[in-house]
């Protein structure tokens, strides 16, 4: 059970990461990528939102 909770908490931790990060950023920095082949900050935050029920 106790690795069950430090999974969990290590990915929500990641996931207030990505909030917080939007709601800092304007809307014209969606489409950055930090590297090339990088998914973009907006399809980050889509990926995170979709593959969220796989995690749960």
């Amino acid at each position: 059970m106790y690795k069950d909770n430090e999974y969990f908490e290590h990915w929500i931790r990641h996931r207030k990461v990505l909030h917080d990060l939007l709601d800092f950023i304007d809307n014209e920095h969606i489409h950055y990528k930090p590297w090339s082949g990088a998914f973009s900050l907006g399809a980050l935050a889509i990926h995170i939102a979709v593959s969220s029920d796989r995690f749960v």
